[in-house]
């Protein structure tokens, strides 16, 4: 802005200087007013805020995910931010494709897992698994429950225990001869302590019993609890089922901080209660004994071929690890189906794909860190 000159000599001048300098500053007053609405300066900011801060990279910029996408295919994921961690060990405990009764070597454990039932070629087949397993809950397969040699999985009892499985009912729970007080009392999974070391344990399952309704329950055992019945759940029949338990020993004997958390299809079905005293005083031995599918008191009415399928299974005792689904939030119902690490580090970790109940294109990869901590979801490229 021009300043007055020296040679003002006469008032006729003077005002014309001064609606001229009236001009200049009401174009400068109305610049100002501009650049405040559009929030200043592309490199000033706004009079009296601070800087606006660099936006964040969009979800998912930091992970990249590199080789062939199919089924039993290895592939890599990268962090440039290092946010994987470690896991004490790379292998899973137990898994299992319902092709043989010994566990793949992709999990620590390849005992037996199955003592009883029958391989079933291309019979209910799900995904690119074309073998399940068969079991008869009432026939000639039939015995207590499904278990085998290697069925103490958990080798540290402060660990948790993830079992994630896949589960076919060719039949109707919900039918009333399913229903008759305790004659068809299914436990679908069941934790024990080691009798072995002392015959007097508690354990935790989750069951249905005709007494218990159509809702079934989570009992602790021999503990001071009582059932808790589940009000979120449904046990669909003649379909392939997604289920995973995550179950945690309480702390200490009588101390009420265990924890099972049973879902299905990714929604929690015990939702009035999760937490329970694992074990006690009188029956210290922590849970770390793993068996499914037990029909204790009987099968309904008597009648022979009530058949399961059973498919993928993947048993964990730790929480990093990565999951298939269809869900880019993970939403309840959806499906979270584990894949199988190979490889983990804190920058880069190896997985091999599974398609069972889903398949890759179009759906999303998580990785998971601790029980309620997650990375931001990857979309899965056409397989």
């Amino acid at each position: 802005m021009k300043t007055p000159p020296d040679d003002i000599d006469s008032e006729a001048s003077a005002h014309a200087w001064r609606r001229q300098f009236l001009k200049q500053l009401a174009a400068m007053v109305a610049g100002t007013s501009a650049l405040s609405a559009c929030g200043g300066h592309a490199d000033e900011p706004p009079s009296g805020k601070a800087p606006a801060p660099a936006p964040a990279p969009a979800g998912g910029a930091n992970l990249k995910l590199s080789g062939t996408v199919a089924h039993r295919s290895v592939v890599t994921i990268t962090d440039s931010l290092a946010r994987f961690g470690t896991r004490t060990n790379v292998k899973p405990l137990y898994v299992a494709f319902g092709d043989q009764r010994a566990g793949s070597a992709l999990g620590r454990r390849t005992g037996d897992y199955y003592n009883i039932g029958a391989l079933a070629s291309n019979a209910k087949t799900v995904g690119a698994i074309t073998q399940t397993y068969r079991y008869d809950f009432k026939g000639t397969e039939t015995e207590n429950a499904i278990w085998g040699n290697e069925i103490f999985f958990t080798e540290d009892a402060t660990r948790p225990l993830l079992q994630y499985m896949e589960r076919y009912y060719d039949f109707d729970i919900y039918q009333a001869k399913y229903q008759k007080g305790g004659q068809f009392n299914l436990k679908t999974n069941r934790l024990w302590g080691n009798w072995n070391i002392n015959p007097s344990v508690c354990d935790l399952y989750v069951g249905y019993n005709g007494s218990w309704g159509p809702m079934g329950a989570v009992a602790a055992e021999h503990t001071p609890e009582s059932p808790s019945w589940m009000d979120n759940t449904d046990v669909p029949a003649f379909q392939w089922m997604s289920e995973e338990y995550v179950f945690q020993n309480s702390s200490a004997p009588d101390r009420p901080d265990g924890f099972m958390e049973f879902y299905r299809n990714n929604k929690l079905q015990n939702t009035v209660r999760t937490q329970f005293i694992t074990h006690t005083s009188a029956n210290p031995l922590p849970l770390t004994m793993v068996f499914f599918d037990q029909v204790s008191n009987g099968s309904g009415d008597g009648v022979s071929n009530i058949f399961e399928y059973l498919g993928y299974i993947n048993l964990d005792d730790e929480y990093r690890r990565v999951y298939l689904s269809d869900s880019p939030t993970r939403a309840p119902g959806s499906k979270l189906i584990p894949m199988i690490q190979t490889a983990w580090s804190p920058a880069s970790l190896s997985i091999q794909l599974v398609n069972s109940q889903l398949p890759f294109s179009g759906n999303y990869l998580h990785i998971r860190l601790g029980k309620d901590t997650w990375l931001e979801a990857i979309p899965m490229p056409a397989a």
